[in-house]
């Protein structure tokens, strides 16, 4: 690695590093990294890293991360069925500013929050939640939930951190552990008996992720989209993804661009994606391209409004194509760029399947 006269590492402009990233090159070695870079992956890689500590007792994280007594809390209680991605999102919402607080026993939860509605300082508290405590029950869970909207004016949003059964069970031989709830048996069978008994919660939760084809930095990337920005009202994420990598797990809304003329037959754009003009005007010269946009403008012009009258906090649109490189990417950022125009909130934006040299 370059070294300077003064024995110090020689690190990449900020400038140099975005002009590698938009060309698509692999970032490597040291000196092909900015400072700030190499510190955030310090950072994501210790998240990583911490969560080899997933079985550990985490009393102690719990007492250290007490919440102070605010007013104007936004809570969140996080159902993980994939433990390793819930330590990271600890860590994650405390670099957002969050207090965050691990497996709480649900009948301490109302007393957690008990009183912070008297500060006028704004608090912002994770709360985890183990299915393992001898106290869980996705009935009781919602009833402590319930009580404590009804005492404290508290914005509650139910945070699940999903996966795919291979997924799940690479990471448990991985780590060399068996499943929780069936330590003396496959892997896979403490993996059906723990989605029988959180699946009302899955169902029922305001944010899902699904942390399967997530990278550590992908799924912080995702954690600050949904929770990064305080503020009232709904939050919307659209994504574009490629059908043969599979569904998107957490999406509201999906949508297939598979019919729209496809720029990966092309061979000059093939290499590039949905996100370079030249793709974006082959794409919009389709015979039914303005018919298609202007279906989904009018059909998410009316259903949008009335998933937040209902109170959903996070919406989730997917839109999908054969490689999620092109057309799926394209029609991602359309609709991106014009959604603020109806929904006054944050917008945001995610390429799932670009990273892939697919199509």
């Amino acid at each position: 690695m370059p070294i300077t006269g003064n024995g110090k590492m020689q690190f990449a402009s900020e400038e140099e590093l975005k002009t590698r990233l938009e060309a698509g090159d692999l970032i490597e070695t040291p000196d092909q990294m900015s400072e700030a870079y190499i510190k955030g992956l310090k950072r994501i890689l210790t998240v990583s890293a911490d969560t080899e500590l997933m079985s550990a007792p985490s009393y102690t994280r719990a007492a250290k991360h007490a919440p102070s007594i605010n007013a104007s809390l936004s809570a969140m209680a996080i159902v993980q069925d994939e433990l390793g991605h819930a330590n990271i999102a600890y860590r994650l919402l405390e670099d957002l500013g969050f207090e965050a607080v691990d497996n709480l026993p649900l009948k301490l939860l109302k007393k957690l929050v008990a009183g912070l509605d008297d500060s006028p300082e704004e608090t912002k508290l994770a709360v985890g939640i183990d299915i393992r405590g001898r106290d869980f029950d996705p009935a009781y869970f919602f009833q402590k939930l319930n009580e404590v909207s009804e005492v404290t004016s508290l914005a509650i949003t139910t945070l699940f951190v999903d996966c795919d059964d291979a997924t799940l069970i690479g990471r448990y031989k991985e780590t060399r552990r068996p499943h929780p709830l069936a330590p003396d048996r496959p892997i896979a069978d403490g993996l059906k008996l723990e989605r029988r008994l959180i699946s009302d919660i899955r169902d029922r939760a305001d944010v899902v992720i699904d942390s399967g084809p997530l990278q550590p930095w992908q799924f912080k990337d995702r954690m600050r989209d949904i929770f990064g920005t305080a503020g009232d009202g709904m939050s919307t994420t659209v994504m574009s993804f490629a059908f043969k990598k599979g569904l998107p797990r957490e999406a509201d809304l999906v949508f297939d661009v598979r019919f729209l003329a496809n720029p990966h037959y092309d061979p000059d754009l093939r290499p590039l994606s949905g996100l370079d003009k030249e793709v974006g005007e082959v794409v919009s010269k389709d015979v039914d391209f303005a018919s298609y946009v202007d279906s989904l403008k009018t059909m998410l012009a009316l259903t949008v409004p009335r998933f937040e009258k209902e109170g959903k906090s996070h919406l989730t649109i997917a839109v999908g194509c054969t490689g999620g490189r092109h057309r799926s990417v394209f029609i991602t950022e359309t609709l991106a760029s014009w959604l603020p125009q109806l929904q006054d909130h944050k917008v945001h934006r995610h390429h799932r399947d670009l990273v892939t040299k697919s199509g």
